[in-house]
Protein backbone atom coordinates (compact mmCIF):
# COMPACT_ATOMS: atom_id res chain seq x y z
CA UNK A 1 0.00 0.00 0.00
CA UNK A 2 2.63 2.25 0.88
CA UNK A 3 4.16 1.55 -2.40
CA UNK A 4 0.82 2.92 -3.96
CA UNK A 5 0.70 5.93 -2.06
CA UNK A 6 4.22 7.14 -3.00
CA UNK A 7 3.38 6.29 -6.70
CA UNK A 8 0.42 8.59 -7.03
CA UNK A 9 2.02 11.27 -4.91
CA UNK A 10 4.92 11.14 -7.13
CA UNK A 11 2.61 11.04 -10.38
CA UNK A 12 0.90 14.13 -8.88
CA UNK A 13 3.95 16.17 -7.98
CA UNK A 14 5.08 15.68 -11.41
CA UNK A 15 1.44 16.69 -12.75
CA UNK A 16 1.85 19.73 -10.88
CA UNK A 17 5.07 20.70 -12.18
CA UNK A 18 2.78 21.02 -15.49
CA UNK A 19 -0.39 22.16 -14.26
CA UNK A 20 -1.24 25.77 -14.68
CA UNK A 21 0.95 27.60 -11.86
CA UNK A 22 -2.38 29.95 -10.52
CA UNK A 23 -4.79 27.23 -10.76
CA UNK A 24 -1.52 24.90 -8.44
CA UNK A 25 -1.59 27.17 -5.95
CA UNK A 26 -5.47 27.50 -5.29
CA UNK A 27 -5.83 24.18 -5.28
CA UNK A 28 -2.75 23.79 -2.79
CA UNK A 29 -4.56 26.28 -0.79
CA UNK A 30 -8.59 25.46 -1.10
CA UNK A 31 -7.65 21.39 -1.57
CA UNK A 32 -10.41 21.41 -4.03
CA UNK A 33 -10.98 24.05 -6.55
CA UNK A 34 -14.50 22.58 -7.94
CA UNK A 35 -13.05 22.00 -11.31
CA UNK A 36 -14.20 18.74 -12.49
CA UNK A 37 -11.09 17.83 -14.53
CA UNK A 38 -8.59 19.31 -12.20
CA UNK A 39 -6.12 15.99 -12.01
CA UNK A 40 -4.46 17.47 -9.34
CA UNK A 41 -7.58 17.83 -7.42
CA UNK A 42 -7.99 13.87 -8.51
CA UNK A 43 -5.09 12.57 -7.71
CA UNK A 44 -5.55 14.52 -3.96
CA UNK A 45 -8.73 12.71 -3.14
CA UNK A 46 -7.60 9.42 -4.66
CA UNK A 47 -4.54 9.87 -2.60
CA UNK A 48 -7.27 10.35 0.48
CA UNK A 49 -9.25 7.46 -0.51
CA UNK A 50 -5.99 5.12 -0.38
CA UNK A 51 -4.96 6.44 2.73
CA UNK A 52 -8.51 5.55 4.42
CA UNK A 53 -8.62 2.01 2.68
CA UNK A 54 -4.88 1.41 4.09
CA UNK A 55 -6.08 2.28 7.48
CA UNK A 56 -9.22 -0.23 7.32
CA UNK A 57 -6.99 -3.06 6.14
CA UNK A 58 -4.67 -2.54 8.89
CA UNK A 59 -7.38 -2.39 11.31
CA UNK A 60 -5.12 1.27 12.26
CA UNK A 61 -1.91 -0.82 12.93
CA UNK A 62 1.43 0.25 11.23
CA UNK A 63 4.14 -1.78 9.95
CA UNK A 64 7.46 -0.77 11.83
CA UNK A 65 8.80 -1.15 8.26
CA UNK A 66 7.12 2.19 7.00
CA UNK A 67 7.84 3.85 10.14
CA UNK A 68 8.61 4.10 14.21
CA UNK A 69 6.59 6.36 16.39
CA UNK A 70 8.14 9.02 17.60
CA UNK A 71 10.28 9.36 20.15
CA UNK A 72 9.70 8.40 23.53
CA UNK A 73 5.73 8.01 22.02
CA UNK A 74 3.59 5.25 24.28
CA UNK A 75 2.15 3.06 21.57
CA UNK A 76 -0.05 -0.06 21.02
CA UNK A 77 2.15 -3.14 19.83
CA UNK A 78 1.98 -6.17 18.57
CA UNK A 79 5.37 -8.85 19.04
CA UNK A 80 5.50 -12.06 19.01
CA UNK A 81 1.68 -12.66 18.20
CA UNK A 82 0.88 -10.75 21.23
CA UNK A 83 -0.52 -7.16 21.65
CA UNK A 84 2.10 -5.15 24.62
CA UNK A 85 1.53 -1.44 25.55
CA UNK A 86 5.31 -0.34 24.83
CA UNK A 87 7.70 2.91 24.77
CA UNK A 88 9.44 3.65 22.10
CA UNK A 89 13.29 5.23 22.22
CA UNK A 90 14.39 6.75 18.68
CA UNK A 91 18.14 7.31 20.18
CA UNK A 92 18.52 3.35 21.08
CA UNK A 93 16.25 1.91 18.40
CA UNK A 94 14.71 -0.59 21.22
CA UNK A 95 11.14 -0.72 22.63
CA UNK A 96 10.58 0.06 26.74
CA UNK A 97 7.92 -1.66 28.58
CA UNK A 98 6.39 1.76 31.23
CA UNK A 99 8.36 0.04 34.04
CA UNK A 100 11.73 0.58 32.75
CA UNK A 101 12.82 -2.88 33.19
CA UNK A 102 12.46 -4.83 29.80
CA UNK A 103 13.33 -3.73 26.23
CA UNK A 104 13.29 -5.29 23.41
CA UNK A 105 15.30 -4.57 20.02
CA UNK A 106 13.45 -2.76 17.03
CA UNK A 107 12.95 -5.71 15.09
CA UNK A 108 11.01 -7.74 17.38
CA UNK A 109 7.82 -5.41 16.92
CA UNK A 110 6.16 -6.17 13.62
CA UNK A 111 3.35 -3.20 13.88
CA UNK A 112 2.32 -0.27 16.37
CA UNK A 113 -0.74 2.09 16.87
CA UNK A 114 -1.36 5.24 18.66
CA UNK A 115 -3.12 4.38 22.10
CA UNK A 116 -6.54 5.12 21.99
CA UNK A 117 -7.91 7.98 23.90
CA UNK A 118 -9.32 7.65 27.10
CA UNK A 119 -12.95 6.58 27.39
CA UNK A 120 -15.05 9.85 28.88
CA UNK A 121 -18.87 9.60 29.38
CA UNK A 122 -20.83 12.14 27.81
CA UNK A 123 -22.16 14.78 30.08
CA UNK A 124 -25.75 13.00 30.12
CA UNK A 125 -24.72 9.73 30.78
CA UNK A 126 -22.19 10.96 33.73
CA UNK A 127 -25.84 13.02 34.77
CA UNK A 128 -27.39 9.23 34.93
CA UNK A 129 -24.92 7.60 36.89
CA UNK A 130 -24.59 10.02 39.54
CA UNK A 131 -27.87 9.96 40.24
CA UNK A 132 -28.21 6.56 40.23
CA UNK A 133 -25.36 6.26 43.03
CA UNK A 134 -27.12 8.44 44.64
CA UNK A 135 -30.50 6.55 44.46
CA UNK A 136 -28.52 3.62 46.10
CA UNK A 137 -26.84 4.97 48.99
Amino acid sequence: MKEVLEKLEEYRDKNLVEHDSEQSQHCKDVGDCGMLDCSLCVFDKAIEIVKQEAEKYNNGWIPCSERMPEDEQVVLTCKCKSISILRYSTKTNHWYELSGNWWWSANMVTAWQPLPAPYQPTRKIAAIVTKMEIALR
